[in-house]
């Protein structure tokens, strides 16, 4: 079984969580029931996936704590400041958004919701620029299994892409599901054993990446599928350890250019990978870690600009504590940027940007009274935190 954090609703309860995980295992961007989700309170807060069309067009996604319940939780940019939207929670006790996608005016956002604790579904939501709507989903795992998206690609109106797994008590399988503009359907893909996928991006309809990991023995292994208009098909994948690794996020701005980051085990903590697509092959580059080899670090999310301008988020344990860990891939290397760490603890769980309008990143931080979102901008001075409605 997995050592990592894999859903972050609760690593959204958060940070500390995560730490806890990754210590003992040496990981982006919505219970009583409601129709609806109201607005955010303070106590347990995140977001977990964004997506950014233009620099007055951006959605951010997560969970919140409200009345014994995780509720979705979804936040618009319009331009000038965060606003909570309503959006469905289906089921008590749990209800999470795990990914978002976005498409002119529309957007697609992914999940999960658990009426109990031996059964978990997909959950699909769909912002038709007026209202978030359920739509149907499927659950290829059928009864016993839990079934989870982890995150959603939108390359055209009649096309999008979820990505997710179905799990039993011992074991779990990858899926992906397609919209073709009028439904959900799971696709055939390589049935690879014991996998999950995490990330996905799409260059266009017919070429789109997804990420992940595999359970070979005892060890957890990258997974990288392809699909080339076709079928989807696994791409060999490098990893940095011999002991585990794990693929949190993709991004591509090309055909030759693709970015999938996440974590590997050096054998006493959690470090950053990075693996880039060069046209031909995926390589491992070499990507700095906040205090050596000896402090937890790791990557959850990359959106990549151009060929020589890519983002990528997480959290390092460089200072003793859980801070956010921002990186950026400019003149061939990685590079850590100063980004701001509000409360005690904070952790960057997805990061999205347009090509003409500066990045967002989103994730959670933790102060003596609880959780709430945190959502911070590329500006002209660095990262800087954004009011976000919760707070």
């Amino acid at each position: 079984m997995r050592t990592f954090i894999r859903h972050t609703v609760c690593a959204v309860a958060l940070v500390g969580a995560t730490v806890a995980a990754a210590a003992a295992a040496g990981p982006a961007l919505a219970v009583t029931a409601a129709s609806q989700s109201p607005a955010a309170t303070t106590f347990t807060d995140g977001l977990n996936a964004v997506a950014v069309s233009s620099a007055s067009n951006a959605w951010a996604v997560g969970t919140y704590f409200h009345g014994g319940a995780y509720l979705t939780l979804t936040e618009h940019w319009n331009g000038s400041h965060w606003t909570v939207v309503k959006s469905p929670s289906p089921s008590a006790p749990h209800s999470a958004l795990e990914g978002v996608a976005v498409h002119s005016s529309q957007a697609w956002a992914v999940g999960y919701t658990s009426a109990s604790t031996t059964r978990t579904q997909t959950l699909i939501e769909h912002w038709n620029g007026t209202a978030w709507k359920r739509v149907a989903s499927p659950n290829p795992g059928g009864a016993g299994t839990k079934d989870f998206l982890n995150a959603v690609a939108y390359p055209s109106k009649s096309q999008a892409w979820a990505v997710g797994e179905y799990a039993t008590s011992t074991s779990s399988t990858a899926v992906i599901d397609r919209w073709n503009g009028t439904a959900w359907k799971a696709v055939r893909s390589p049935k690879v054993p014991n996998s999950s996928l995490t990330g996905i991006a799409a260059v266009s309809p017919s070429n789109a990446w997804a990420v992940g990991d595999y359970v070979s023995g005892s060890q957890a292994r990258t997974l990288i599928e392809h699909w080339n208009g076709t079928a989807w098909k696994v791409v060999p994948s490098p990893n940095a350890s011999t002991t585990d690794n794990q693929l949190q996020g993709v991004s591509a701005s090309s055909a030759s250019n693709a970015w999938a980051v996440g974590l590997f085990n050096n054998g006493s903590t959690l470090q950053t990978l990075t693996l880039h697509w060069n046209g031909k092959v995926w390589q491992d580059v070499n990507s700095p870690d906040v205090g050596g080899g000896s402090a937890a670090n790791a990557l959850h999310g990359v959106t990549t600009v151009s060929a020589d301008n890519v983002w990528a988020v997480g959290y390092d344990v460089g200072a003793g504590v859980a801070q956010c860990l921002v990186m950026h891939w400019i003149g061939g290397i990685w590079e850590v940027v100063h980004s701001a760490s509000p409360g005690i603890s904070a952790n960057l769980l997805a990061v999205g940007s347009a090509s003409r309008s500066a990045p967002w990143a989103v994730g959670a931080h933790a102060t003596s009274e609880g959780q709430n979102t945190l959502i911070e901008r590329r500006t002209a001075s660095g990262w800087q935190p954004v009011a976000s409605p919760n707070k």
